[in-house]
């Protein structure tokens, strides 16, 4: 085989000393989202659900509706009428909404039984209340990946 020109040669060797690869166990994320029903020891049941079949992080979502949707959106009906927990589609997302010291309560039951918290945030005030509880990653909903304020 024929060996490499020295100019590539040299950018191969320089990079290695700049770079260090290291393995690290991916994580398995197990997405709560709003599952729960807006019911938090439905949520407690879910993460420990996810830790038992092999989940490392249990991930849940925050919105703050009001901020999120329009006027007529929030006072729109629900486009599956049968699956709201409101009369309006903004008052089926308010139902969903866990506070964020139910949050609070959620970490603290990952960590019990081993599971890392994570949450998506979809709005400003989302990502404010969530950056309280310090966990190790927060994602960016992805609908909101374009909303400039949080990134």
């Amino acid at each position: 085989m024929a060996e490499q020109p020295a100019a590539k040669k040299a950018r191969v060797q320089g990079l290695a000393g700049i770079h260090t690869v290291v393995y690290n166990e991916p994580k398995v994320i197990a997405e709560i989202g709003c599952n729960h029903r807006g019911e938090l020891e439905t949520a407690k049941e879910l993460l420990t659900l996810a830790k038992e079949a092999g989940a490392t992080v249990g991930k849940f979502q925050k919105r703050t509706p009001k901020e999120l949707l329009t006027p007529e959106q929030y006072n729109a009906p629900h486009p599956a009428p049968h699956n709201s927990y409101g009369s309006t589609y903004g008052e089926h997302r308010e139902f969903l909404e866990l506070s964020v010291e139910d949050h609070r309560e959620l970490q603290a039951h990952c960590k019990q039984i081993g599971l890392e918290y994570s949450c998506s945030v979809w709005d400003t005030s989302s990502a404010k209340d969530i950056v309280t509880l310090n966990p190790v990653l927060i994602k960016v909903g992805s609908p909101s990946n374009q909303h400039w304020e949080m990134q």
